[in-house]
């Protein structure tokens, strides 16, 4: 659908925040379809910008974890998922490349 076809020349447009005074009906399909503010909000006042001090980040003691192997790609071996998942903790025997891969998601 064209511009063309959608509007003629004299049609009235309507833009968004533009105030329309219509009828009851049409008050009320547009209130039914969430296209109808009844009241504009007021009017906020403008604020005016504050310095904002920077603080230093608090130092946090924590233990250093420690690094296990990356996460492989969905297509790496069933090796490379084995070696994954069992030091995330997950015990692989009898498991098949699918079920470990689910496992460790």
């Amino acid at each position: 659908m064209t511009l063309s076809t959608m509007y003629r020349p004299g049609d009235v447009l309507f833009f968004p925040g533009d105030t329309v005074e219509v009828d009851e009906d049409t008050a009320a399909r547009l209130k039914a379809c969430g296209s109808l503010v009844t009241d504009r909000p007021a009017e906020a006042e403008p604020v005016s910008p504050q310095k904002v001090e920077a603080t230093p980040d608090p130092v946090v003691d924590e233990e250093p974890v420690e690094a296990g192997p990356n996460k492989p790609k969905r297509a790496a071996s069933v090796d490379a998922w084995r070696t994954y998942a069992e030091a995330q903790g997950v015990d692989v025997k009898g498991m098949s490349k699918q079920e470990i891969i689910a496992a460790v998601r």
